[in-house]
């Protein structure tokens, strides 16, 4: 699906046009923004050349695989902005390829990228409003991607709270992959913002005839409020760091008690063992070479040793405040 729209700011009009109306030498004052979503290569590279875009830029923007850079080409600016969401529980990725001319604005990507749809819905507002340049595209384009991050912060840090109060209770050994899956996301998550950081300062300093220095200052500011998401990522990462260092604190804890309690049983138990298996039951037996076990009252002696045992050590345990 193309979205194209032709920005008149010599006369402050702005109108839809398709991408076949897209000049590549149009009149003074107008200015494109033109946005390809799951259009095929075929479709994008025959737009690119009708624009004179050299063949080096055209392989810059086709190749999906490559890793995100600043490329400054003779004919334009490239870079890649990535769109992160958390969709149904799970963590989405949105690479958004954008191309800088002197008279136009490309984004290219597969699948729908939120802050672009959020910008088509503002931006006509914000052009009568406030804009002054075509700079102001490239504004819209840094606070929209802010504010998805900002979004999808806000609701890994709720996912997290979740998980900390399921700590704090019963849980299950699930969990385990859920704190996992949420310090993935969060390692993602600010090597994404880190690399738009970058991207946005790089278009703060560089001077270029793409790009309009009465922008400049304000994505400066964007740049800076990314690096505070970044912080705020590492944060939520240490916290949910913390919260499982504290539950493992608090198994450990209990398996402590459990194994209290079981080494005072076997405490109580193990003079009785040694007791019971030097006497055995035998009171009374003729046979026996024991002069203790014919003593009339060796059985109530023996229980008389047992309960003192048992009394002494509970007495024990206590003082030592094992109970």
């Amino acid at each position: 699906m193309t979205f194209a729209i032709e920005f008149n700011f010599s006369e402050k009009k702005e109108r839809s046009v398709s991408a076949e109306d897209v000049k590549g030498k149009p009149s003074e004052g107008i200015y494109y923004w033109v946005d390809f979503e799951d259009e095929p290569k075929s479709v994008l590279a025959t737009f690119l050349q009708r624009l004179g875009i050299d063949d080096l830029t055209l392989e810059a923007l086709m190749d999906e695989e490559a890793p995100p850079r600043f490329n400054v080409f003779q004919s334009c600016l490239q870079f890649c902005l990535t769109e992160a969401r958390v969709v149904n529980e799970k963590f989405v990725t949105v690479p958004v390829q954008v191309l800088l001319g002197p008279n136009f604005m490309l984004t290219v990507h597969r699948g729908s990228a939120e802050f672009l749809s959020d910008m088509k819905r503002t931006y006509r507002e914000d052009f009568y409003d406030h804009s002054q340049s075509h700079g102001f595209l490239l504004f819209e384009l840094a606070d929209h991607l802010t504010h998805i991050y900002r979004l999808t912060l806000t609701r890994i840090s709720e996912i997290i709270e979740e998980i900390e109060t399921q700590l704090l209770g019963e849980t299950e050994d699930e969990i385990f992959r859920e704190v996992y899956d949420l310090i993935r996301w969060l390692l993602e998550f600010r090597k994404l913002i880190i690399s738009a950081r970058e991207t946005i300062h790089e278009l703060a300093s560089r001077k270029s005839p793409f790009i309009s220095q009465t922008t400049q200052p304000f994505l400066e500011k964007k740049g800076l409020l990314l690096e505070r998401l970044s912080s705020d990522v590492t944060t939520e990462r240490e916290v949910l760091s913390e919260s499982l260092n504290l539950y493992m604190g608090i198994v450990s804890y209990r398996t402590n008690q459990v194994v209290t309690k079981l080494t005072m049983v076997s405490m109580i138990f193990l003079p009785l063992s040694f007791l019971v298996g030097v006497y055995g039951m035998n009171f009374g037996a003729s046979e026996s070479s024991m002069p203790e076990l014919k003593w009339q009252y060796g059985y109530a002696f023996f229980w008389s040793i047992v309960t003192f045992i048992v009394m002494s050590l509970l007495f024990w345990m206590r003082r030592n405040k094992w109970l």
